[in-house]
Formats: C-alpha cells, structure tokens, sequence
C-alpha cells in the first residue's frame, strides 16, 4: 500500500518575539529529514497566527493554498507503517499536546487545497500527571523536543494524501498567556486570540465537560482542558442558558456597523444615554437629602402617637417620630433593594429583547412611580409612597444596566463610556439634593407634587430620543469586528463561483474582481478606523491579559456548575461580607442625619452633616471613578479587600466618635468605600466564578443581601427602643462584624493566591531554563544535555 503525502506547514504561537517561536520545516520518513519546506507548504505568514477560525487559511495556513505556493512543493512518496514525523527549525519552545491528520486528495496533493474531510491519525499529550501538574510527553522536564515522529497507520488507503501536523499550545504556562486560560493552537487550526469581555473555563455545549472539583483541573486531560476553555461576556441575566454569554453569541441578534454611522450620532446616542443615567438610574439612593422635605410635608407622620407627635426644634427644623422615622427608612429600602434586584431581570430581558425593550420598560415604570409619588402628595388619602418608590427603582434599573451596551458605539474608549455611565448612576443622588436646594429656596412651595409631575418629562424625552436616533440594535462586539477585519483582510473573498460565467470575458472578469477587493478593502479601513489597528488591538489584549494577572485568583472557579461554585469559601465569604455591607450601608444612608443629631446633640450641626453627606454622595462616587478603576485593574483581589477592610474599619471608628469633624471624615471614607466596594464585589465574581455563571452568582448575592436588607427596620426598632435613639452600640456590633468578615476573606484569598503564586514561579523558573542543547542522539529522541 503506497500513498503520496504533502506536509501542511505549521506555525508559531501568538506570543512575544522575546519567546522562541518555530516552525516545522522539514518532513521526516524513517528517520531522514528533507530539506526545508521541500514536502512542507511554505506560508507567506511568517510565523504569525491565524485568528479567524472559520477563514480558509485555517487548512494551509496564509499562501498555503495559493497556486505558486502549491505547486513548489513536492509529494513524497511513503508506505503504510513508515515511520514519520516533524522536524522543527529551532526547538519546541512551549508545552502543549500535538496531533496529526490527514485528508484524501481527489487528485494530485499538490492541486488539492485541502477543503475535503479530514481524519485523525496520531495524537501525542502528556506522559504523566505528577504533583505539578500535567508534564506534556514534548515538554518534559523543563526541554522541548526538536521533533516527534509517528508510525504511518497500515489502514492508509493508497492515493495522494495531506498531512497536517496540529500542535497546542498550553497558553496558561506561557509567559505571554498566562492567566488567561486559554489554550492557543501553534497550528492554524483551532487558533483564537480574541479577548473581548473575558475568558472562562467553561465547555461549550458541544464539548463533554468532567464533573471534577476546581482543584483537580490539572489532572484533566489535555483534550478536555482545551475543551472547557471559552470567551464570554458579561450578563446580569440569573436565568440565562448556558451558551447565552458567549463573546460572539452563537444565534446571532441583529447588530448595527458602528463603522457605518457618523462619529457625531453615535456621540450623542452615548451622551444621551449619559444623562438619561444621571437622571433616572439611581436617583432613589439620594434619599437621605430628600428625608427632611418628606419630613416637613408630614409623610407617614400619621403614624406618631398622640405622646410622640413630630415637633420643631428652635431653629425650625422637624424632628420626627419614631415610627415616622422608621416607615420612612422602610421607603428607601424598599427602593434600594429593587434597584439592585431589578437589574437581574433587566439583564435577561437585555440578552433576551435588547436595549430598546428595556429602555421602554424603564420608561414606563419611571413615569407610573412619577405618577404615583405625585398623587400621594396630591391626595393625603392615597397612600402609595413605597409603590412609587418600588417603580422608580425598577424603572431606573431598567435604563442603567442596558446604557452600558452603548460601550460598543466606540470600541477604543469603550472603558471610558463604561466608566461615564458608571458615574452617571453615582451622580443621579444628587437630584434629589438639588430639588431638596430648590424647595428650601422656594420655601416649601415647590412642593413634591409639583416635582414627581413635572418630572414626568425625563421618561418623555427618554421615549423620544429612542425613537428618534437612539440605535435600534446592539452595535457589533469587538470580538464581532475582529471576525470581520479576518473575513475583510481575506483576498479569496474576492474570488466568487460566479466568475466562471465571465471567463471567457477577461476585462469584466478583473473589472469585477476589482471592484470587490475596492469594497473589502473600503470596509477593512472603516473597521480598523474603529477599533484600532492590529498593533493597538494587540495592545488591548496584552493589557486585559496583564489584568488578570494582577488580580493572582483569575479562573479559580471557572467551569463549575453555579451551584458548585456557592458551596465553596469564596462564595460563601463574599456572600456574608455583601449581606453585612449593603445592610450596613443603607443604615447608614437612611440614619445619617438622626445619628449625628444624637451624637452631636444639635440639629443645627446634624443638618450641616446631613447637607455635606448630600452631596458628598454623588460626588465621590463620580470622583473615584476613576481610581477604582486603577485600584481593580492593577491591584490584587487580595489587596483590593485589605483596603476594602480598612475602610470598614476606618468608617466604624469614626461613627462612633461624638464630634464633628468625626462625621465629616467618616462621609469621605463612606463616600469612597461604597463605589469601590460595589465595583469589587462585580469584579471578584468575574475573575473567581466566571462570565458564565456570574448572573446566578451576582443575582444570589443581591437577592440574599436584600431579603436580610430588609433586617434594617429591627435595627431602627432597636435604635429608637431600647437605645433610646443611640446609635453607637449598632455601629459597633456592624464595625466588628465587618472587620470580621472582610479580614478573614482577606486571608482566605491571599493564602490561595500565595499557593497560586508558588506554582506560577515553579513554571516560570521551568520557562526561564535553557532548552534541549543542539547534540540529539537521533530524530524523534531527546538529545543530552
């Protein structure tokens, strides 16, 4: 049995030039190497990756199917049961399995193109599992191999065949992938470096998946490993299937060209977008500025008994009754619970509906809690302040979650827009601060009918501007650009089945072909001009890979069913730590300005806490957008916590001192944790749990947290009752327990990252030592050293 074999070339990593990179030149048959791409296809794409999987050079590589390309290399002529194999032009640098295969050519193997069926003939992985790890059979003890051969099977069937040599490249062991996860092909074949939103552990549907414990990820084997490895984005959605959060969705939505819309409407689809958030999104967290105007309109002072009725103080100011008082914070925790709740059902109806839907649903529920509010205040008897409430914050849900998907209106300042609506959200306390302002300078007459009324106009304008420029669909990922710079950059796009009807026409044969590689070609610059060019996309990778990094907890849990992952301590600490921060911090919110006055013992000193605590709110939030950022993009998780931590305990020491530059101090601190801690708490479920799961984990977090939110009216019934309106014995028993929890998360996670950090320098010492010297005792052994 006689076949025919021509060598498909195979190529380097996509990593620094700093690494060794290879290429395997040379056929090898019973032990004699040829010459240099003499059998192997020569590409034109040095040793450059292929990224897109679904172009054609994934068969031959770039040039490998062009017809100068093919006919320059030779068929050599081989029997069943020889022995083949690869010589490669330097050494194997990187760990990774390897794999062969081979496909039948209808005719001569240098006119094939390789676009048949292909089988798979020989795969070489690991040659054991030790107590580092996974020891690949081309990698072992810190050499690579110069080649590795193979017996030809006898079941070959005569004719002329392509081989194709397919290795992969353990990318979480290389210096220049490592923490992402993934596992990139050496090979043209299965090769993906686009990071978008971010990698997971995570078998896609058709791959099997080992039910295993994370701890036990490296005793899986390659195949498997390489299976479970995909990109996701992020989705607020608790009840989305499993495939739903791929980067690039596998049922593919409408999408908009953000290269074919004007730079100026897509400013301003984002800026609207901005300040719909700065108006409606978390308006119902400035509560503690507008408490004193529902004071002094005597909302729920109906409640106070006939010992107990709300009085004024000498300088004017109301104080109210204990159940006034606690009614009152029962409404903004109400409102601040279906905030964050409500953005679990807006994520599914994102993902399900996009962004317009939601818009019309925030829309909707932000103009009937405008309505509701407004007759309370306009109807004594018609009591629906907590459903009002309720629907503003559904309604500002509804319009916050949906505005980051804006982002992709320009993929080279998306990190920019995200931290503008980020922002936006913060700063949206402050309006009820300014109609506090306003009805202070009217004295009472612009009354909270007339505000919730003529607010009526924010879900109005919201309306019409969706329906007049806003963008129907979701504008095109960047994963998504990067697929159509791959099919835009393909020269053989331009070549249609068509064409054979114009043969016979040579000048409206190249006319036409002319015409098509204009378009290509127009549209590549449009999209480059968007995203960047391949140098500053390079860039954006290497900089969100050096993020994971930094963070040393990077796919701990990735993988694991959601279920699985709260079982674990990483999950239930930063469950309780969560529960007692937003329990914490609402008490906080809703009492400022009845702690100060008992602690200070002067409303006039309280309302000056009171007004600077207003506006601190907003501002610090917008304020350390930015640093946040920095902190969570540079900083390790253990880290970002030990600060978290100190702050806990910063701000509990202050809210136990009786004096007032105590409080002023204690706001700032406040002010800064409370962003940072809710941007952690969504950047630790990302990097420990997955983009995958992380709307069933972030959702278990908040609802958890805002059933047990609901404990607050006890600690009021405390405060105001056995305590007699003292504050300090509850912030004490809060500022232990804080500092409780956030210290033994600390420890929690920086023991695991330190045993993380032994094994990564345990690999990089491996990567560092010299590889196998040039003396071999022969092809396919490992030469001494």
């Amino acid at each position: 049995m006689v076949s025919k074999l021509s060598a498909l070339l195979a190529i380097a990593a996509t990593v620094p030039t700093a690494f060794a990179h290879y290429n395997f030149e040379s056929l090898i048959v019973n032990g004699a190497p040829s010459e240099a791409y003499e059998f192997v296809r020569r590409t034109t794409n040095s040793n450059s990756p292929i990224e897109d999987v679904t172009s054609p050079n994934m068969i031959c590589n770039q040039g490998g199917i062009d017809a100068a390309i093919m006919a320059a290399t030779n068929t050599k002529t081989v029997q069943a049961g020889d022995q083949l194999g690869f010589k490669v032009n330097s050494e194997l640098g990187h760990p990774g399995p390897q794999a062969v295969y081979l496909s039948k050519a209808p005719g001569a193997a240098q006119e094939y193109k390789g676009d048949g069926d292909w089988f798979k003939i020989y795969e070489l992985t690991y040659s054991e599992i030790n107590e580092q790890g996974i020891q690949w059979a081309t990698f072992l003890n810190n050499q690579g191999v110069h080649n590795f051969t193979f017996t030809l099977p006898k079941e070959l069937p005569d004719g002329e065949l392509l081989l194709l040599r397919v290795p992969l490249l353990n990318a979480a062991r290389h210096p220049a992938g490592r923490g992402t996860g993934r596992f990139a092909a050496l090979m043209s074949l299965a090769q993906h470096v686009t990071q978008s939103e971010g990698f997971d552990y995570e078998a896609p549907p058709p791959c099997p998946k080992p039910d295993v414990p994370y701890e036990d990820v490296l005793h899986l084997s390659a195949a498997d490993i390489a299976c479970r490895t995909e990109y996701r984005r992020l989705s607020f959605d608790a009840f989305a299937p499993h495939d739903a959060v791929l980067a690039v969705p596998q049922h593919k939505e409408p999408r908009l060209a953000a290269y074919k819309i004007s730079d100026l409407k897509r400013f301003v689809q984002v800026a609207t977008a901005i300040v719909t958030c700065w108006l409606a999104s978390g308006i119902v967290f400035g509560f503690a500025a507008l408490k004193p105007v529902l004071i002094a309109e005597g909302v729920y002072s109906e409640l106070c008994p006939a010992d107990d009725k709300p009085f004024r103080e000498d300088d004017g100011v109301i104080v109210p009754c204990a159940e006034q008082d606690i009614r009152l914070n029962l409404f903004f925790v109400v409102a601040s619970i279906t905030t964050n709740v409500a953005s679990l059902f807006c994520g599914a109806a994102l993902d399900r509906y996009g962004r317009r839907f939601c818009w019309n649903i925030g829309a909707v529920f932000f103009a009937t809690g405008c309505v509701l509010m407004g007759y309370s205040f306009y109807i004594p008897e018609f009591d629906a302040y907590l459903l009002g409430n309720f629907c503003l914050g559904v309604g500002g849900a509804f319009v916050f979650v949906p505005s980051f998907q804006l982002s992709n209106a320009f993929p080279q300042y998306s990190g920019v827009v995200v931290a503008l609506v980020t922002g936006a959200f913060d700063a949206s306390a402050a309006v009820f601060l300014f109609y506090r302002m306003a009805y202070d300078a009217t004295g009472g007459n612009f009354s909270l009918e007339k505000f919730f009324f003529g607010y009526l106009i924010v879900p109005v304008l919201i309306l019409v501007a969706e329906y007049t420029y806003m963008p129907e669909h979701a504008y095109h990922s960047v994963p998504e650009l990067e697929e159509k710079i791959e099919r835009a950059e393909d020269n053989t796009r331009d070549v249609h089945t068509s064409d054979d009807d114009l043969t016979s026409d040579g000048e409206r044969y190249h006319h036409v072909r002319s015409i098509r590689a204009e378009r290509r070609r127009a549209k590549l610059d449009a999209i480059v001009d968007l995203t960047g060019d391949a140098e500053v996309r390079e860039e954006r990778v290497k900089i969100k890979e050096e993020r994971l990094e930094a963070s040393g907890v990077w796919g701990v849990l990735h993988g694991l069913p959601a279920h699985q992952q709260m079982l674990t301590p990483w999950f239930i600490l930063i469950l309780l730590l969560t529960v007692h921060q937003m329990l914490r911090m609402n008490y906080l919110i809703a009492t400022i300005r009845a702690q100060s006055r008992f602690m200070l013992g002067s409303d006039v000193l309280a309302e000056s806490i009171n007004h600077f605590f207003d506006a601190a709110l907003p501002i610090g939030g917008v304020a350390a957008t930015p640093f946040i950022a920095v902190l969570l993009n540079n900083a390790s998780v253990p880290v970002t916590f030990g600060i978290l931590t100190v702050l806990i305990i910063v701000v509990a020491v202050l809210n136990c001192i009786p004096q007032l530059w105590a409080g002023y101090a204690m706001i700032v601190a406040f002010v800064i944790f409370r962003p940072l801690y809710y941007s952690a708490i969504s950047d630790y479920a990302t990097k420990v749990f997955g983009f995958a799961t992380f709307g069933r984990i972030y959702g278990a977090l908040v609802c958890i947290s805002g059933i047990i939110s609901f404990a607050q009216s006890g600690l009021d019934a405390w405060t105001h009752g056995p305590l007699h309106g003292n504050p300090v014995p509850v912030n004490i028993m809060m500022g232990a327990t804080g500092t409780v929890l956030g210290i033994a998360l600390v420890l929690f996670v920086a023991i695991k990252v330190g045993l993380h950090n032994e094994r990564e320098k345990a690999e990089a010492d491996m990567e560092r030592m010299p590889l196998i010297c040039e003396e071999e005792e022969g092809y396919g052994t490992r030469g001494d050293r």
